[in-house]
């Protein structure tokens, strides 16, 4: 069994998101397409943020910096930037991209070091944003939709990242919006970019929408798919299906969680909440194959005496891998190409083999059906409550062997990577035995909570009389925290906010000016001398304000486990 957090091999690398200089992150507020109350039009504007972040309370620290979604975009068509940071903030009404490619070659002849904030006028849906790259221009296309069910479309030329003033254009030139009727009256639960002109969204009822950018009529438009036509026959079935409250939905058990477009473009796959697994014929509309997530029969469900849905926040369900590129017959079982699935269910995996996506009884086959794809997560991470929080596959270079699969998991507030290499054609007891034992982690970094405090610099680690021996108990502290990289200034300058509020209950009038460093040592000092209530002891005092700093780095340890 996989112990002691398994191999480390790998270290993260923690990105500095911070603005690389003032005046370097610009705010775009996007249009709405309905009129107010006033009937007025919410107006299209382009600002430059200056990022002040002293007297930054908890609420405008969570709304700025503390992302409710996010990921990393890499482009294949554009070297530079390739690597794209993208961010929901904001209570869900801005999205922040930023460019965070470690490096690039040295003959570029600019710097894309300018952060972008989408401001809009609704809040995003949760797993409602897209990106996608154009093939024919230096740009990156967002696909967004918001709670007023508006389809953002947002095609960002390179420049923007790159020099302020190529920003400054007409925002609805390169904003366009849109209200697709197909899934008008409905919620949108899922989106899914194919490329630029085609789009998967999967709604609340359980259909799936496939829809594509009609250049002639300047419109989206598209096909439906759903196991009932709509009509009101169709409308009272789904209406009968038991649901799954997420946000402020009502979800079907029969609402996509997961959904993608086949290799060869002719199906639509999809992993249900009501932990299925259903192919859609692009064509006919017809379903096709149609099992649960880990092959067990209808006789064996209806045994177990209770049914299991999927969580509808579960974020990664299925990844899609293309078979060989010498046909069906090199493959593993004659498969056309394959489906990794995952199962909350078990924590399990499933390598699924896609013969016939049309035939809805022997179409999907289980290629390591007697193997257990189980990762050892109570192991590696000592703990008995997990969640996997996504998954990446990359097939190996020379067919199945080498194949390696990435997870990230996470248990309360730690959250691990670990890699796995594993050969799905090798016998079953040597796959089994390789995803119980082979697992790799990856080292999370000087700056968790843990490696904070195994740090031999942190004062708060070390006994009084240490620190109380120290010449400067001042400078121990503030070299500990501004080391570069270890905290950020916003999240330093709202800590001291909410420690400058003792000084208020104590009413204590002291002006907040000059540097933070200057300012955290005067609310310290500030806070040690009412502590020491008139005594002029000075190693009462000298206590004191060792105590005020642990508060002090109490409220900064809390703000950096929140961020992340």
């Amino acid at each position: 069994m996989a112990k002691h957090g398994g191999s480390c091999l790998y270290r993260e690398a923690r990105l500095n998101i911070e603005p690389a200089f003032p005046g370097s992150t610009i705010v775009f507020t996007l249009p709405a397409s309905s009129l107010t109350t006033f009937g007025s039009r919410t107006a299209a504007k382009r600002t430059v943020l200056p990022e002040r972040y002293a007297d930054q309370d908890e609420d405008a620290y969570t709304r700025r910096h503390l992302a409710t979604d996010g990921s990393v975009y890499f482009r294949q068509h554009h070297a530079y930037p390739r690597s794209l940071l993208w961010r929901v903030l904001d209570n869900s009404k801005a999205i922040e991209l930023q460019s965070v490619d470690l490096d690039h070659n040295a003959a570029d002849r600019f710097e894309a070091n300018l952060t972008l904030v989408l401001q809009f006028p609704s809040p995003v849906r949760p797993f409602c944003v897209a990106l996608a790259e154009p093939a024919d221009r230096d740009a990156l296309t967002i696909f967004a939709i918001t709670t007023a069910n508006d389809l953002y479309v947002l095609t960002i030329p390179r420049d923007f990242f790159v020099n302020p003033a190529a920003s400054e254009q007409d925002i609805e030139g390169w904003c366009k919006r849109s209200e697709p009727t197909l899934f008008s009256g409905r919620i949108p639960y899922r989106l899914v970019a194919v490329n630029v002109d085609e789009l998967l969204v999967a709604l609340d009822d359980g259909a799936i929408c496939r829809i594509h950018w009609d250049k002639d009529t300047k419109a989206w438009d598209g096909s439906r798919y759903q196991h009932s036509n709509w009509s009101v026959r169709g409308l009272l079935s789904w209406k009968t299906q038991p649901t799954v409250r997420f946000e402020s939905a009502d979800l079907a058990i029969s609402a996509a969680a997961a959904v993608m477009l086949s290799p060869d473009r002719q199906h639509i796959l999809s992993v249900c909440l009501d932990h299925t697994i259903r192919a859609w014929n692009v064509v006919s509309g017809k379903l096709g194959a149609h099992m649960d997530l880990l092959g067990q029969t209808d006789r064996a469900l209806e045994k177990a005496g209770s049914s299991y849905f999927i969580g509808p926040s579960q974020s990664t369900l299925m990844a899609v891998i293309p078979g060989s590129p010498d046909g069906p017959a090199s493959g593993l079982g004659g498969a056309e190409y394959f489906l990794l699935t995952y199962s909350p269910k078990q924590h399990q995996f499933k390598l699924w083999g896609v013969r016939d996506a049309d035939d809805a009884q022997h179409g999907l086959y289980d290629v390591c059906e007697d193997a257990e794809l189980v990762p050892p997560i109570d192991e590696l991470m000592d703990t008995t409550v997990w969640t996997l929080e996504e998954f990446h596959i990359v097939p190996g270079p020379a067919g199945w062997r080498g194949t390696e699969l990435w997870i990230r998991a996470r248990s309360g507030p730690s959250s691990r990577i670990y890699s796995l290499k594993f050969d799905p054609s090798d016998d079953a007891d040597i796959l089994t035995a390789s995803w119980k034992n082979d697992w790799i982690s990856v080292d999370a970094g000087p700056l968790t909570l843990d490696s904070l405090k195994s740090n031999p610099a942190n004062p708060s680690e070390q006994g009084l009389d240490v620190v109380l021996s120290e010449v400067d108990i001042f400078q121990q502290w503030l070299d500990f925290l501004l080391h570069p990289g270890r905290f950020s200034i916003a999240t330093l300058e709202t800590a001291l906010v909410i420690l400058r509020r003792g000084l208020d209950r104590i009413h204590i009038t002291k002006t907040a000016k000059g540097s933070l460093k200057e300012r955290m040592c005067s609310t310290i000092t500030a806070l040690a001398r009412h502590a020491q209530g008139g005594n002029e002891d000075l190693n009462r005092f000298e206590e004191a304000v060792v105590q005020q700093w642990q508060a002090f780095y109490g409220l900064v340890k809390d703000l950096h486990k929140r961020r992340g």
